[in-house]
């Protein structure tokens, strides 16, 4: 019995010491599941288009708050194709009536001509770096000579050249660096660029109006179906938008270092910028800015083609591509 009795009480010390280990193991599951539980995050949840609001900032001492910036959320890509390439430094561009490209080279001092077949063909040599040009009504060419702060007219034809417009440089900034055919008033805007201005000027070179002054350095500018102007502000980072009649700029968007832009009539904004080497889409009506296409190389200059589609100069890659936006 006393066998007996003893694998009684070894049985009943096994099943102390196996309930005393469930207790323990219990006591010590619970709390690492405790502590493992304290330390998951839920998965973050995302919209569709997720926005942010940049911290207020200023631009010509005004303080205010930007619009929201769209970040660069999957979205049909636009398509690319390749118009001229192995160029030196491609920089303005002009629409013509037939539809080919006039474009400026500030390093090779050239104005050259793109046909829709692809061929370049220099047309205007020996200037003075040239930037910005339009073409008059006429059939001339009007080109920006920035080392020499003018306007220079030219006969494409006989490539005489005529005195246009001479603008005063007192700062030890670049010159004026666009010009720009206002189909509305049939006059060209010109941004001038040291003096932080932006003018009127008439079809034979007369300064018209100062539209506005104060600017930091306006480097570009387009113009609204409703014939507002849109003005790059390359150093204030943004587009400013200023009434057809002149007035104080009013922040549309802030792009980082933009150097032109362009504007539809159906509310959509197009600008490139050298920095952040991108365009970028803006709404008109909301400022909501959207990356479009990256990959760029110091762009330069946008334009519309006869058929819509955006054409850009993308001298760090020595080429000017067409963007089919989808």
């Amino acid at each position: 019995m006393r066998d007996g009795k003893a694998r009684v009480d070894e049985s009943s010390a096994h099943r102390f010491v196996a309930a005393l280990i469930v207790l323990a193991l219990g006591a010590g599951g619970a709390a690492s599941c405790g502590s493992l539980s304290s330390t998951l995050e839920p998965p973050a949840t995302f919209t569709s288009s997720p926005t942010f609001t940049p911290s207020p900032t200023s631009v010509h001492g005004v303080s205010f708050t930007p619009p929201p910036t769209r970040s660069p959320t999957p979205s049909p890509t636009p398509t690319v194709i390749i118009l001229a390439q192995n160029l030196h430094a491609p920089d303005d561009m002009a629409l013509a009536p037939d539809g080919a490209i006039y474009f400026s080279d500030p390093v090779d001092d050239t104005v050259s001509r793109l046909d829709s077949d692809g061929q370049v063909t220099t047309v205007l040599a020996n200037l003075a770096e040239p930037e910005g040009l339009v073409l008059l009504p006429g059939g001339s060419i009007v080109v920006v000579e920035q080392s020499k702060n003018r306007l220079t007219q030219f006969d494409l034809t006989t490539r005489a050249s005529l005195p246009f417009l001479q603008l005063r440089n007192a700062t030890s900034h670049p010159g004026v660096d666009n010009v720009l055919l206002d189909p509305n008033s049939q006059t060209l805007i010109v941004p001038d660029s040291p003096n932080g201005t932006l003018l009127r000027v008439g079809l034979i070179g007369q300064i018209l109006q100062t539209l506005a002054a104060g600017l930091a350095r306006p480097a570009g500018v387009a113009v609204e179906a409703d014939g507002s102007l849109l003005v790059v502000e390359e150093k204030e980072n943004a587009i400013v938008r200023i009434p057809a009649q002149g007035g104080s700029p009013q922040v549309v968007a802030q792009i980082p270092t933009p150097d032109d832009v362009v504007a539809d009539a159906r509310g959509n904004i197009y600008a490139i910028s050298t920095v952040g080497n991108a365009l970028y889409h803006i709404d008109a009506a909301t400022g909501v800015t959207k990356r479009l296409l990256k990959g760029l190389a110091g762009p330069q200059g946008i334009i519309f083609d006869a058929d819509g589609n955006l054409v850009i100069t993308d001298p760090g890659h020595g080429r000017i591509i067409k963007v089919v936006l989808p």
